[in-house]
């Protein structure tokens, strides 16, 4: 339990596992609005039981499919790759150059390549492009020193997984929408006064489905995975 509460695992994971059924629970207030005492023994069970740990792997894995597909369309590797290109206009030409001169002070047997040598073999300029990256996620796990890294990398977790989990989202949303939608026609059909919880619950949920809709796409991936990026890039000088 103590692993499935830390702090990752609670934004990039959970997170987007609870938004995914969010809806749902407030169609479900709609129309059980003591619904809280009914529940509290319910979540229990559901603790106990690991359902926690099965929607934060959930999540995870419906993020790691999402992320491979986003890399092909990104150019085949992730934007802390691409950055340190020298093609790549993610960060001034200065920038990249004391990036490049310091990655090849602290790892050993690097030795990156010129805009010219790159140019002739990108694929193997990748590839040392790569290595310097696996070697710097290794470098800044110490989440003290490194509290940035940490951050952006928690914040790119929550936006792939929650993209991952966009089908889920749409169609939880829409179910919530419903529910609470029916509640509200029943009542008004029946003659009773409209009912506030029943409203904001139904417009919880209409605000769900358009946050999927208009918000959760590739942008918002890339532009998270472009900070962490950015974020892993900049800890080189403090290597």
């Amino acid at each position: 339990m103590n692993m499935i509460m830390d702090g990752y695992n609670l934004r990039a994971r959970l997170s987007p596992a609870f938004l995914v059924f969010l809806p749902v629970i407030f169609g479900l207030i709609a129309w059980v609005p003591n619904i809280k005492t009914v529940a509290e023994p319910v979540t229990g069970v559901a603790v106990s039981a690991g359902v926690l740990f099965i929607l934060a792997y959930v999540a995870r894995d419906a993020g790691k499919k999402a992320e491979r597909r986003l890399i092909r369309e990104w150019g085949g590797f992730l934007p802390s790759v691409l950055m340190l290109r020298h093609r790549d206009t993610g960060i001034d030409k200065v920038t990249k150059g004391r990036y490049h001169a310091n990655l090849q002070r602290v790892i050993e047997g690097i030795n990156l390549p010129s805009p010219q040598e790159e140019e002739r073999d990108p694929s193997a300029a990748d590839e040392q492009y790569l290595s310097c990256c696996k070697f710097l996620l290794r470098s800044t796990r110490d989440e003290k020193k490194f509290p940035l890294v940490k951050e952006e990398n928690m914040n790119y977790g929550f936006r792939r997984n929650l993209y991952g989990l966009l089908p889920y989202g749409f169609a939880c949303s829409l179910l919530g929408l419903v529910l609470s939608g029916l509640k509200l026609y029943r009542d008004l059909n029946g003659g009773k006064p409209i009912d506030a919880l029943t409203l904001c619950c139904l417009g919880a949920c209409l605000l769900s489905l358009l946050v999927w809709i208009c918000v959760v796409n590739k942008a918002f991936v890339r532009s998270g995975a472009d900070a962490y990026a950015l974020r892993l890039l900049e800890s080189i000088e403090d290597l």
